[in-house]
């Protein structure tokens, strides 16, 4: 029952236009800003604060004080979800300008007209305001796109997503992984990294492996997919990474080159497809049509080891030069059956 009815409560938040939602937001820090400054006065005389008649206008000046200056910062404009660390520190340098020109404006008032204010509750009223301002962002984040959304996704359209592992725990696997989880198009179970002291660790609740727990994690997870994220690898650690995952029964892609990225032709989330140059270990050399054409054409071809990288790509080329037949041979049986459901898809002629 009580499940269902915050499940709505999240449902209709999240389906409120935005200028709605900017309001609601604005009035929690309205209430935050004047229980913070009561809890700061409660705190400093160690009971609950009661206050006198000419500080009812100072619990009202706190919130006109500091609702403006959350507008300025843009505090209204960030998207509750995807709230970084960045706004955190907006939220810091609001709440701080917020202290100053509210410490200032009761020197000025004097205790005449304020009551007294000791020192230390501006202290105390900043603490606790970023906690409040920051602390309720962060669980609305956590909230709204891990917990609550998380798991409703999890359970309506989970079946349809694919798992995937990501190799490299590094900085472009995890902002991959954002993306991916974004996108809802596969789902990441799990990274794969070389660095120990990154194994058997979180990151944004996705866990961190050991090459060599790689069978247990396709086994668990149902994996057919690998993404390998790291962009700034040289060509020959590339390659020794997909030589190892040839032995698995699973499809490798990769991430486009560091270059590329930091020049705004690619973004992370554009994941290509292994390209056959990075297993050759050299530069490539232009085929001779003549040649191939009198060596494949209207013949019997075998390739053996056509489920991995090289031999996957070895009978691409080849079934386009329309040979009588193209016999497969590979020891993994959910590498032949992929290579061949694509083959019998684009050149269902060829036997």
């Amino acid at each position: 029952m009580f499940h269902s009815v915050i499940q709505s409560i999240s449902q209709w938040f999240l389906s409120r236009p935005r200028g709605i939602k900017r309001v609601i937001t604005l009035s929690v820090d309205f209430i935050a800003v004047v229980v913070a400054l009561w809890l700061a006065f409660s705190l400093r005389y160690s009971e609950l604060y009661i206050p006198v008649q000419k500080q009812y206008w100072v619990f009202l000046l706190a919130p006109a004080i500091a609702i403006p200056i959350f507008i300025k910062f843009g505090l209204y404009r960030a998207i509750v979800r995807y709230i970084g660390l960045y706004a955190l520190g907006t939220v810091f340098k609001a709440v701080a300008l917020y202290t100053l020109l509210f410490a200032v404006i009761m020197l000025i008032a004097g205790p005449e007209n304020t009551g007294v204010v000791p020192r230390t509750v501006y202290g105390i009223n900043t603490l606790i305001l970023l906690l409040f301002a920051g602390g309720s962002r962060l669980i609305a984040r956590w909230w709204f796109s891990e917990l609550h959304i998380g798991q409703q996704l999890d359970r309506t359209i989970s079946r349809s997503i694919p798992p995937v592992v990501i190799y490299g725990a590094g900085a472009s696997g995890v902002q991959m992984a954002v993306a991916l989880k974004l996108g809802h198009q596969q789902k990441p179970v799990a990274f794969i990294d070389d660095e120990r002291q990154l194994q058997k660790r979180q990151i944004n609740g996705v866990g961190v492996y050991p090459f060599s727990e790689l069978s247990y994690l396709i086994e668990k997870f149902a994996v057919r997919d690998v993404l390998l994220a790291m962009p700034s690898a040289s060509r020959s650690r590339r390659n020794e990474i997909i030589q190892s995952l040839e032995h698995y029964p699973v499809h490798v892609r990769t991430l486009p080159d560091l270059n590329d990225i930091a020049e705004g032709k690619v973004t992370v989330s554009d994941i290509q497809e292994v390209d056959i140059a990075d297993l050759l270990g050299r530069e490539e050399v232009a085929p001779i049509g003549n040649l191939l054409h009198a060596n494949i054409t209207g013949k019997v071809v075998i390739v053996t080891g056509a489920g991995g990288s090289i031999g996957s790509e070895l009978c691409r080329q080849i079934i386009q030069l329309q040979p009588k037949t193209l016999v497969l041979f590979e020891l993994n049986e959910y590498g032949l059956y992929t290579i061949e459901k694509e083959l019998k898809h684009y050149h269902h002629d060829i036997p």
